[in-house]
């Protein structure tokens, strides 16, 4: 499914995948939030759950957050949602979570270096919202 949103159309996007709700915090949320630093990336992601909205940061490749992909990457979950500039290779960055089935949907500007997620939305297994 391809759908065109309007250039800088921030509210669009967050009425289109349905996450004011979760945009503070989701209700499974540690009493803990506030503190951003963790003794480790899995306690970091502890409180994702399936279906949840996940934004990633950086340019490329570059900047990413390869740890906590990783620790996600491992945990019981399925269905998210990404929101990304890439979608990035077949075995780094959010391409990490495309091969370990976890990724329902991407929002992207491009992801033409990834063969898996190309042949995932190709098949139907992914849906892609491309935005400019």
């Amino acid at each position: 499914m391809i759908q065109k949103l309007k250039p800088g159309s921030l509210q669009s996007i967050i009425n289109s995948i349905g996450i004011g709700r979760y945009l503070m915090f989701s209700n499974k949320a540690s009493p803990k939030r506030f503190n951003k630093v963790y003794p480790s990336a899995e306690e970091a992601v502890k409180d994702i759950f399936s279906g949840a909205v996940i934004a990633t940061a950086g340019f490329g490749l570059c900047g990413i957050q390869e740890n906590l992909i990783n620790a996600i990457a491992k945990m019981p979950i399925k269905d998210l949602t990404i929101i990304s500039n890439t979608s990035g290779t077949d075995n780094f960055g959010p391409g990490v979570l495309f091969n370990a089935g976890k990724v329902k949907r991407i929002y992207t500007s491009y992801f033409g270096g990834n063969r898996v997620v190309e042949k995932m939305y190709l098949n139907g297994k992914v849906e892609a919202v491309f935005l400019p």
